[in-house]
């Protein structure tokens, strides 16, 4: 499962700094004004207005009505009050429930805003806060959160008054939201709310200075130097040391990362640490790296804070490297030797895509920089004569509509079917009547699925032979994206099709993911207790570490504990690989197979736990990306040289390129060439079951409107297609090859759901897949009763 890429990337954990760049270069307006008396009695702060109370909606949107959800109450309580005859409740117990309303944008637009209000809590296991949340645009995200998860009242306690950090509105914010939020089991109450409105930073300002030397030691001018806080996308503030070298600057008092880039020599990093005033800053220029050179391409004029910013692939926050072009939007960046790096280009309307450097060596690279616009018209009409229409997602329809696919899968060996969410009705229809044509009429045996390997062992004995319950197979694999009647109709459709005796060779489930190593562990363990329980006895590290659900527990070990358990494990794959012959004699090949695939699994999912821990989620999101590569390429060497494989997964994993990441579809090309086909989904709008964010982590019903006429969908919409397929193998050259091969904004999200702007990313097509599924309109994919709602 995608973990919500949107929402897990360092670089996109949520905690409030500098808004953007755009802070420090656009003036904050020069009155300040409080909320008018009116302005706050129609925010129904107070909550007197009406049960429930009027302007107030569950979740996280600020939109729609106010009720019982997940698990929740969320009312207003006249027996409880701080301020007047009531207050909001939020009681129940799960994961988390919250209460919102949306500020309007136009009061509090280029000024600092802070929320406060009282709370009072009764047996909360978690804890309650308030929570304010700004949001930008698509491309610039979330600008600023925070819901008080570290310092909000725990237990039971009586009225006390809290504030949310305040927050900077800049001028590109698309909306403000505020609320109410109860983590965990109790009740808590809010009451008197208060937004206070400024036109500058209300907290105090500390001086800092400092000075940029180069490897020799001497004063560097004109460095660029920036402060990034925590793990923000971006510097809160970047400054230029003068003829002396020096520099100073005006932060808040919170922990602080610098950053250096100068010509002088290479960029250096500065961890983050507390600063006050008087902190002295020394940043010392590197004498070893490499050299990107290059310039910003464009056809508009780049506005004057146009800046090119060099993001460190690692496990620390606040490594973020930036410049700024000339006039003829030259730029160069003098960078340390990392894991990698992504490049973009950001100003007042105007932007890049990220893009990961291919090498890490000196280079140049130009970078293309666009106002965001609907795709051309030669788009439009290209779509409209080559699209495949669809007449339905469902299976069980007939093939007449797909016959142009037999012409686009040809002779491909791997078919990968992405997915837009984790939790749409349609995608999962679509796959499934997919899978149907695939087996039927081009000779498919293998089904895998993104999830775990053993687990989807259990599917794989249902669909081959009855065993056991589908419904409680399909619980097992942990995840609730796949505990859907849609996947449950899938799996009932591979054992109808093996009980027919008209068909000789039987389909097959499978799952090639490794992320849990619990269940690969059981099995281990019992196939040498039975086979060479003395192998075990000589092992150097007990396995019970194996048994976590994942890198929390992992990351509690010390790092020569860590070694140790990944030399056994080790150690078992070799095992299993040498005494094969012995091994395959005393139990069958099929149970020396499903060991040593068991084995691999915990071999794997400890390095993607150590590379997680260590060096960062883009690590970690590799090494998962490269181990189920790898299991993929194990299940087709394993069926034979003719065996042909259907993969589903999320268009992250099976996209041939993913910007920061290393992942699985790029390497099962690089493997297979033209028999790796790939097939992502887009839609336009519609709804889709997801986790909350922050604010609200409970798994619920999202719903997106219109997208806007920059989304990739516009391509398909305008073209008057509401469900098709479109060859992008072919894109003729000249503009509508451009387009494609362009980065445009795309909604894809993974488990979790934060908001549009944590949805909406920028994506070339013609570089991630072969071929596009599109759907107009969506619903949510529809939960088993029986499943398993807690992953």
């Amino acid at each position: 499962m995608l973990a919500s890429i949107s929402l897990r990337l360092r670089r996109a954990a949520i905690a409030f700094a500098g808004a953007a760049i755009l802070a420090v270069l656009v003036p904050l307006s020069a009155v300040a004004d409080e909320l008018t008396p009116a302005l706050v009695d129609s925010l129904n702060l107070s909550f007197e207005k009406a049960d429930p109370p009027d302007r107030w909606s569950a979740g996280v949107t600020g939109h729609g009505p106010l009720n019982t959800t997940n698990g929740y109450e969320i009312t207003a309580d006249a027996q409880v009050a701080h301020d007047g005859a009531r207050s909001l409740r939020l009681s129940g117990s799960g994961k988390s429930a919250a209460a919102s309303t949306v500020l309007p944008l136009a009061a509090v637009r280029g000024k600092w805003v802070r929320l406060s209000g009282w709370i009072r809590t009764r047996d909360v296991t978690g804890f309650g806060g308030l929570w304010m949340r700004v949001d930008g645009t698509p491309r610039t995200g979330t600008l600023a959160f925070d819901n008080m998860h570290e310092r909000g009242p725990k237990g039971t306690t009586e009225w006390a008054h809290y504030e949310v950090e305040p927050m900077l509105v800049t001028v590109d914010a698309r909306g403000i939201v505020i609320g109410a939020i109860l983590n965990g089991g109790g009740m808590m109450w809010a009451d008197g709310l208060s937004v206070a409105v400024s036109d500058t930073d209300p907290r105090p300002v500390v001086d800092v200075h400092g000075v940029v030397r180069d490897a020799a030691g001497k004063p560097v001018a004109g460095a660029w130097v920036a402060a990034i806080h925590g793990s923000e996308p971006r510097p809160a503030k970047v400054v230029r040391t003068g003829s002396d070298g020096a520099f100073a600057a005006q932060l808040t008092a919170d922990p602080w990362a610098f950053t250096a880039t100068s010509d002088a020599g290479i960029a250096t990093y500065q961890a983050a640490g507390p600063i006050a005033t008087g902190t002295a800053v020394e940043l010392v220029l590197g004498a070893k790296g490499f050299t990107i050179t290059g310039r910003l391409v464009t056809d508009v004029a780049l506005p004057p804070d146009m800046a090119v910013y060099a993001t460190r692939l690692s496990k620390d926050e606040g490594d973020i490297f930036v410049t700024y072009p000339d006039a003829r939007g030259r730029y160069r960046l003098r960078l340390p030797v990392a894991l990698g790096y992504t490049l973009e280009a950001l100003g007042s309307g105007v932007s890049s895509p990220r893009m990961p450097l291919a090498k890490i060596a000196d280079q140049v690279l130009d970078i293309e920089v666009a106002v965001p616009g609907p795709p051309p018209e030669d788009v439009v009409r290209w779509v409209a004569r080559t699209a495949i229409p669809l007449t339905t997602v469902e299976a069980g329809h007939g093939f007449d509509d797909m016959r142009p696919l037999d012409k686009l899968v040809g002779g491909a060996r791997i078919v990968a079917l992405g997915e837009a969410t984790h939790g749409t009705r349609e995608f999962f229809q679509m796959k499934h009547r997919m899978l149907e044509y695939l087996v039927e009429k081009k000779g498919f045996r293998i089904f895998a699925i993104e999830a775990n390997l053993p687990e989807a062992r259990r599917v794989n004995e249902y669909v081959l032979h009855g065993t056991g319950s589908a419904t409680a197979a399909l619980s097992g694999m942990y995840f609730w994206t796949w505990d859907t009647e849609e996947v449950l109709a899938l799996i009932e459709w591979m054992r109808a099709y093996n009980m027919d005796p008209a068909h000789d060779a039987p389909v097959q489930f499978m799952g090639f993911d490794m992320q849990i190593a619990r269940v690969a562990l059981t099995n281990v363990r019992t196939f040498f207790a039975e086979y060479d329980s003395a192998f075990i006895d000589t092992l150097p590290a007990r396995l019970t570490p194996f048994a976590f659900d994942g890198a929390e527990g992992w990351k509690n070990l010390d790092p020569a504990k860590r070694s140790k358990l990944r030399t056994t494990a080790g150690a078992i794959v070799a095992r299993l690989d040498t005494e094969r012959t012995r091994y395959s004699k005393m139990a069958g090949a099929a149970a020396w197979r499903a060991a040593r695939e068991d084995a691999r699994v915990i071999a794997q999912a400890a390095a993607k736990w150590d590379a997680q821990n260590d060096q960062g989620f883009t690590s970690g999101f590799n090494i998962r990306d490269a181990a189920m590569a790898e299991n993929v390429a194990w299940m087709l060497e394993q069926a034979g040289p003719k065996s042909k494989i259907v993969l589903w997964a999320h268009n992250s994993h099976i996209a041939f390129e993913m910007p920061e990441f290393i992942n699985m579809g790029s390497q099962l090309q690089a493997k297979y060439h033209t028999d790796y086909l790939t097939m992502g989904f887009v839609f336009a709008a519609g709804s889709f079951q997801a986790n909350g964010g922050d604010a609200s982590p409970a798994l619920q019903v999202f719903d997106l409107g219109p997208a806007p006429v920059t989304d990739v969908s516009a391509a398909f919409t305008r073209a008057g297609e509401a469900l098709c397929i479109v060859d992008l193998r072919h894109v003729p050259p000249g503009p509508v090859a451009r387009w494609f091969e362009a980065a445009h904004p795309m909604r894809e999200l993974g488990a979790g759901f934060a908001g549009e702007e944590f949805a909406t990313h920028d994506q070339s097509l013609a570089r991630r897949f072969s071929a596009v599924i599109f759907v107009a309109q969506t619903t949510a994919a529809r939960a088993n009763p029986s499943g398993r709602r807690d992953h």
